[in-house]
């Protein structure tokens, strides 16, 4: 396992910070528009968050069916690198590439949540969630994932051992009081390029809470626990040739 450690060449891709929340009243999804009053100037896309919800009904043949709903709305920066959302159920930030720095990334989130929050008025905080999806590029066109990866893929050793893609995803319990890890990695080698084999690891640390909106420290000291638990997932999965990759 690689130690802790500063990357001056990180490979993140995205970063996010979402906050879940919990309103006394049901709010229709098209009051979160207006947040967009605040963050034009600096977040001038707008764009509208569908969800979707597959129906089935069991007494029909071909009774399944799609349904679409309006979900929030999603604000971007004009260079595409800074990403907000404004919804019924909670807010989010993400910092696309490059990324700066956690203090950076939490300094923006932090300003624009207190705008949401101070607008909107949400009764409690349900969830919060820190998210890293990094992009490895390993050195190739072929490697042992081994070198790099403590928990890599596994192929039995009756068949040849060359890949061409893998997936796992992860749900680890407990990994704090009441924080869920989710970590996913995979690989796809369609058009790979001839030098480099890109393994996405992608890091998502949950704490289910009840936690007062105006709570602010208490909601400071979640996300920074929820980093430490990150950043310990991002380096326990590496080796330290992996590491060298990125300093």
């Amino acid at each position: 396992m690689a130690s802790v450690t500063h990357l001056s060449r990180a490979p993140i891709v995205e970063a996010v910070i979402d906050v879940g929340l919990r309103f006394e009243r049901a709010r229709e999804a098209t009051e979160f528009e207006s947040y967009w009053e605040f963050v034009r100037n600096d977040y001038p896309n707008k764009q509208t968050r569908q969800n979707f919800a597959i129906t089935v009904n069991a007494n029909a043949a071909a009774s399944e069916r799609v349904v679409s709903e309006l979900g929030g709305y999603v604000f971007r920066s004009g260079d595409g690198t800074r990403v907000v959302q404004s919804r019924p159920d909670g807010f989010s930030f993400s910092r696309l590439r490059p990324y700066g720095s956690w203090e950076a990334t939490l300094d923006d989130a932090w300003r624009l949540w207190l705008l949401y929050r101070n607008h909107f008025r949400p009764d409690r905080i349900s969830r919060l969630a820190v998210r890293y999806i990094n992009r490895l590029d390993l050195p190739g066109p072929s490697l042992d994932f081994d070198e790099y990866l403590l928990t890599g893929p596994r192929v039995p050793q009756n068949v040849p051992q060359g890949l061409s893609a893998f997936s796992s995803s992860l749900v680890i319990p407990g990994v704090r009081p009441q924080v869920l890890a989710i970590v996913r990695q995979s690989f796809d080698g369609s058009g790979l390029a001839q030098d480099i084999v890109p393994v996405i690891l992608d890091i998502d640390a949950i704490l289910e809470c009840d936690i007062s909106v105006e709570d602010d420290a208490a909601v400071m000291d979640a996300l920074l626990e929820l980093r430490t638990v990150k950043n310990q997932i991002f380096f326990g999965s590496l080796t330290d040739k992996a590491v060298e990759l990125f300093i």
